[in-house]
């Protein structure tokens, strides 16, 4: 979030503190009460709406680079096995060669190429120590990194749906604050320090420090 939006977050934690630290002003039934607990909720949205966003960005991307290393140690492991045998017979390592780019698409094709080739030539691998499930577990390891590649697709998407949606969150929840300001207004009309403190909670100051979820909203 920008820090202006940061700071409208931070509004609308403290416009929910002040409702609940006046409640005796604001009846359960009262149009008032009503608009509070929807500021509420549009923090909760937005706290939502940020959890989601930190986990596509963190763990998703994270889960790619495991699937990365994995499949690329595996791919060395067995490039480096039919080096070793093509000394000794020349053309064993014809179709091990390790990637020298190191993009994605690369990867994952030369990944489904070993499969290929580990299968017609398991006997070769098996001598040199490889574990009789070898075969399988290189697919496992390129069916992984292939499904984290794609679900790239679903992080950019979350990370869009989210970024609308806290817009669409700031959007009517400062509409539900101006709502309050009227009513607030008419209500704490012979009250002035609590009007005071009600137009200082009021600011929409970035400056401010935010504490508890207001934290999460600042990436």
């Amino acid at each position: 979030m920008t820090a202006y939006e940061t700071g409208r977050y931070g509004m609308f934690k403290r416009v929910c503190r002040f409702g609940e630290e006046h409640r005796k002003f604001f009846p359960e039934a009262s149009d008032a009460r009503k608009t509070f607990a929807q500021v509420a909720k549009y923090v909760e949205d937005l706290d939502a709406l940020a959890r989601a966003r930190r986990d596509a960005l963190e763990h998703g991307w994270r889960r790619k680079a495991e699937a990365r290393r994995a499949l690329r140690a595996r791919l060395r492991v067995l490039a480096r096995i039919a080096y070793d045998e093509g000394l000794r017979v020349p053309g064993a390592d014809a179709l091990f060669p390790f990637p020298s780019r190191r993009s994605d698409g690369t990867l994952l094709h030369t990944g489904k190429l070993f499969v290929s080739a580990c299968t017609n030539a398991r006997e070769m691998f098996l001598r040199y120590g490889m574990p009789e499930t070898f075969v399988a577990d290189l697919q496992a390891l390129v069916d992984a990194f292939d499904d984290s590649t794609h679900r790239g697709w679903h992080r950019r998407t979350t990370i869009v749906v989210a970024r609308c949606g806290t817009e669409r969150a700031l959007a009517n929840g400062l509409d539900a604050v101006h709502t309050l300001d009227v009513i607030v207004g008419n209500t704490l009309a012979h009250e002035p320090t609590l009007m005071a403190v009600w137009r200082d909670i009021r600011r929409n100051d970035s400056r401010r420090k935010t504490q508890g979820p207001a934290t999460n909203m600042s990436s």
